[in-house]
């Protein structure tokens, strides 16, 4: 008897202005101060409530949170993810997905965490779907394959800057610092990283 494996599928889970929701300590408002002169010279300060999108320290302690959610999601719920800072990458087979989906959104608001639900702004899970500028295939997985690929637009976009600069002739310093960019982020899907020398080159 051939055993059935069934299709996984997955998508990426955002909370909401995250680091909006992380109040500070007021005994710490003292710490979060920020200065600066205006147009005219006179010095402004601003004091924040929360943490500071930024800052070093905010990031550290931003780890922390993430990390934890993370961890429950994956002991509690027993849903395999991953996390970069507020983006949660979440995997399910394809009969558990909408029970998973529906788990994340509960365990987040018993913790009181604003999210993106499945809707018009959040997308639900699917065996292709877009995750952190890229795009990834769960189509093959059940072979043992897993495609990550640019998202679509991101070669287009770049293959219309290189003609805009073959047509002129030259490359200014800011087309050089937009292809810069564009290629920096393309080559993390090649093996080898065979464009980091084109990038060096650029600029």
């Amino acid at each position: 008897m051939q055993l059935q494996v069934e299709p996984w599928q997955g998508k990426c889970l955002d909370l909401s202005k995250a680091y909006k929701q992380v109040r500070l300590l007021p005994a710490h408002r003292r710490l979060s101060v920020i200065f600066f002169h205006d147009k005219s010279g006179n010095p402004k300060f601003y004091v924040a409530n929360s943490l500071m999108f930024g800052a070093t320290a905010a990031v550290y302690d931003f780890n922390r949170i993430s990390r934890s959610s993370w961890f429950l999601f994956n002991k509690m719920l027993l849903i395999p993810c991953g996390v970069f800072y507020d983006d949660f990458l979440l995997f399910s087979p394809e009969d558990l997905a909408c029970n998973a989906d529906q788990s994340t959104s509960s365990l987040l608001d018993l913790l009181g965490w604003r999210h993106v639900r499945t809707g018009p702004k959040g997308r639900t899970f699917e065996e292709k779907f877009q995750v952190l500028g890229c795009s990834l295939d769960l189509t093959g997985l059940v072979r043992g394959e897993l495609a990550l690929e640019n998202k679509p637009g991101r070669l287009d976009r770049l293959r219309e800057h290189f003609q805009k600069v073959k047509a002129a002739g030259s490359l200014p310093l800011r087309e050089a610092q937009v292809l810069h960019g564009l290629l920096r982020y393309a080559c993390g899907f090649f093996a080898g990283k065979h464009l980091h020398q084109v990038c060096a080159e650029i600029m």
